[in-house]
């Protein structure tokens, strides 16, 4: 699940980029809050009250409200992080976020982009642009859950490929304009 690879990554970046402990726990806690637990929160309780009956929401037309809920989460966290004037790299992938999950939204409207590799190619992404090229060997990651997803018949060859591109193409260009 997204969330959960987006908690895994800003974890990683919090501490690898905060040399106060109890600094580095409050930054992944609000990294984490707000990229991970707000929107699966509100993505169990759309579940939980029957509005959507898979908690990957595989029909395109119930992704829309999800993807919003997703974006206001991504631009508090942003926010509260810029104002704790945490690492600049922390920072740099709360907004890719922002900007990644207003692209999905728009895309979705017309064409149901895989968002899976979309979040695995960004949170891999955002990893390479804080430790270079050698964690590019993360990047089967995006192959691994790519194939799942088109083994599972939830998305085809051509929606996973889209959502890995504009993961990790969208993620490397806005972490080095933002840095």
């Amino acid at each position: 699940m997204p969330p959960l690879f987006s908690a895994i990554v800003f974890g990683i970046l919090s501490f690898s980029f905060t040399s106060e402990l109890d600094r580095a726990l409050l930054i992944a806690f609000i990294s984490i809050f707000f990229s991970s637990v707000l929107p699966t929160a509100f993505l169990l309780w759309l579940l939980v009250s029957g509005q959507i009956d898979h908690r990957h929401v595989p029909d395109k037309a119930k992704r829309t409200l999800p993807y919003i809920i997703g974006l206001f989460c991504f631009a508090i966290g942003f926010i509260i992080l810029n104002q704790m004037h945490a690492a600049p790299i922390i920072q740099a992938l709360m907004f890719a976020s922002i900007v990644n999950t207003l692209v999905t939204t728009l895309i979705n409207l017309r064409w149901k982009i895989s968002g899976h590799t979309i979040g695995a190619g960004a949170g891999i992404a955002g990893l390479q642009a804080a430790f270079g090229w050698h964690v590019a060997w993360l990047y089967i990651l995006v192959f691994i859950i790519g194939w799942s997803r088109v083994r599972l018949r939830v998305h085809t060859l051509s929606q996973v490929i889209g959502g890995a591109i504009l993961g990790i193409g969208l993620t490397l260009v806005q972490m080095a304009w933002y840095l």
